[in-house]
């Protein structure tokens, strides 16, 4: 079964090939797997940044505080 992690790390891949639409939908099923995973809103706010998207960008780096902020421990 596929997690967030494997939706990630695949929207990565489709970011770095330059395929942003892709990398946006795989950033969207990492996010809907697991909706406290940060870093896949992080990876989403960078896709939104180079499409011109800075409301959503923002959006999504805003997110990522609030989750981060919320589960401190999480990250190290």
């Amino acid at each position: 079964m596929k997690d967030a992690g494997y939706y990630r790390q695949r929207g990565n891949q489709a970011y770095r090939s330059g395929d942003l639409a892709l990398a946006l939908v795989d950033f969207d099923l990492a996010i809907d797997l697991n909706p406290n995973f940060s870093d896949a809103y992080i990876d989403r706010a960078i896709v939104f940044r180079r499409m011109g998207d800075l409301k959503h960008a923002f959006a999504d780096i805003a997110q990522a505080k609030r989750i981060d902020d919320l589960q401190p421990q999480a990250r190290n």
